[in-house]
């Protein structure tokens, strides 16, 4: 039988958002190297104004969650020629609030569970995880050092003193049928247009203001997608829900 093209339940309701949260300097997170590797250079700081010249092309799926900056850090092997694909990067990222850590870290959450942070993946030679405002990313290219990346993530972990609260928007997805790990967070356009493009661009009104879920289910032989989205005050709740309605 040929799966059904998701159908998508829609959500709109108030609520309110939780205050930013103060971080750390994660310059001063990044771990010494491990035994036998090196750091292969200085590590380098990026922040809104220059992460284009890090990461050109994807700077603005992070720019959408209220980036603030990313540590990088690459190590290589000592007693091995120094090849790219040997090497290990760690990135530290840090956005304004631990809601914003998960949304991000929510885009890619596939992996074999670890208890390294909150809701820590590993997946050939990748390791991702989030806690508090951070977003920590540790990826080798061939996959020969996981005891090392998994020791490195332990090291991040450590110095990140407080745990992030799930966005009160994703607690309240329901459960039943869920699909694992296929919860997303999100504010603006962007980020759902990459999740589940709608036709008609923005009429849901979305900004850094709201909040939205996507979320997958399967009920029966049906894939169900969910869509929630939260307004900062009931007014502009109403006016996008009379818009829809109109529209239909």
């Amino acid at each position: 039988r040929n799966l059904k093209i998701p159908l998508l339940v829609l959500f709109i309701y108030l609520l309110w958002s939780e205050i930013a949260i103060c971080a750390e300097d994660i310059a001063g997170m990044i771990p010494d190297a491990p035994e036998g590797w090196m750091k292969s250079e200085a590590s380098e700081i990026y922040n809104r104004v220059n992460l284009f010249d890090y990461i050109d092309g994807g700077a603005e799926l992070y720019l959408a969650y209220d980036f603030q900056q990313v540590a990088v850090q690459k190590y290589i092997p000592t007693n091995q020629d120094s090849i790219e694909e040997k090497s290990i990067t760690v990135e530290i990222w840090q956005m304004n609030t631990g809601e914003d850590a998960y949304g991000v870290f929510s885009l890619d959450q596939e992996g074999e569970k670890v208890t390294i942070g909150q809701n820590g993946v590993y997946d050939a030679g990748y390791l991702r995880f989030w806690k508090n405002v951070y977003i920590v990313k540790i990826l080798q290219i061939l996959e020969s050092s996981k005891e090392i990346i998994l020791g490195l993530g332990k090291d991040i972990e450590q110095k990140m003193k407080e745990e992030g609260k799930l966005p009160l928007l994703v607690q309240q997805v329901p459960t039943d049928s869920l699909l694992p790990n296929s919860v997303c967070f999100f504010h603006k356009q962007i980020i759902l247009n990459n999740l589940y493009p709608i036709p008609d661009q923005n009429k849901l009104n979305l900004n850094a203001q709201t909040d939205g879920a996507l979320a997958d289910f399967r009920v029966c032989d049906d894939h169900l997608k969910m869509l929630l989205i939260r307004y900062p005050d009931s007014v502009k709740a109403e006016e996008v829900a009379r818009s829809l309605k109109e529209q239909n």
